[in-house]
């Protein structure tokens, strides 16, 4: 794993919510999947989005509306 991600995955403990661009040129995309994989082990929910089409910032309208709505859901799901 990077550095970009913390070295204490063990206090980890609430849902995360992923999105990465597959072209994203400052976070790996896939070191945002291995940090997927290390929390699913872990039993932590993980909702993760790569676009195949996107970089570090989302330009296409539909892959910014789909994360927006994903957003959304996550956060009526987990917010207490």
């Amino acid at each position: 794993l990077s550095t970009l991600y913390p070295n204490n995955l063990d206090k980890w403990k609430i849902p995360v919510l992923l999105t990465v661009g597959q072209n994203d040129a400052r976070t790996i995309p896939q070191d945002a999947e291995e940090l997927k994989e290390k929390l699913k082990l872990k039993n932590i929910p993980v909702w993760f989005f790569k676009a195949t089409n996107e970089g570090h910032y989302w330009s296409n309208p539909k892959n910014f509306n789909y994360v927006r709505m994903e957003t959304m859901m996550f956060i009526v799901k987990y917010a207490k």
